[in-house]
């Protein structure tokens, strides 16, 4: 929002971002590919899901999520480049029962389909596995640069 020389105010609205009813805020973390820098994520995402009403398996299921996919991020996509940023969104929608997380790199991209399966003699490698395991959805777009997850909240039973 700013002021025009009128004293008008205007407000701008990105015409590249959808409006999705039901959400009433989005949130925006960006971060330089640094590994540390995770924490400070887990750190706003894991409170907001608490208030949400989240449970803490839920919530630490989503921690695991989101460091496998910012560590993929910023090992794979970013190769470590400490001048390239992650983005990460996020947002509560479905009457803030379900939590969607958006996570962009500036790399080159993969082929998800070429993702290969688990080698059990290896310790590496077992990042998407574990996301996809934990995750009630997992989508990628542009050509692999932005991984798109959800984590549905369990329905509370008041009797």
């Amino acid at each position: 929002m700013f002021v025009t020389d009128n004293g008008e105010y205007i407000v701008e609205i990105p015409l590249n971002r959808k409006i999705i009813e039901g959400v009433k805020e989005e949130k925006e973390i960006e971060i330089s590919s640094d590994l540390r820098n995770i924490k400070s994520v887990d750190k706003n995402i894991i409170y907001d899901m608490y208030s949400k009403g989240f449970s803490e398996k839920e919530s630490c299921d989503v921690k695991l999520i989101h460091d496998e996919l910012l560590t993929n991020a910023i090992e794979h996509g970013n190769k470590y480049n400490i001048s390239k940023k992650v983005v990460i969104n996020y947002r509560f929608q479905n009457l803030e029962s379900e939590l969607f997380i958006e996570i962009a790199d500036e790399g080159d991209g993969f082929l998800p389909e070429k993702l290969k399966e688990i080698d059990n003699d290896s310790e590496r490698g077992r990042g998407i596995f574990i996301v996809r395991k934990l995750a009630d959805s997992l989508e990628y777009s542009e050509d692999g640069k932005i991984v798109s997850v959800c984590k549905k909240r369990s329905i509370k039973n008041d009797s």
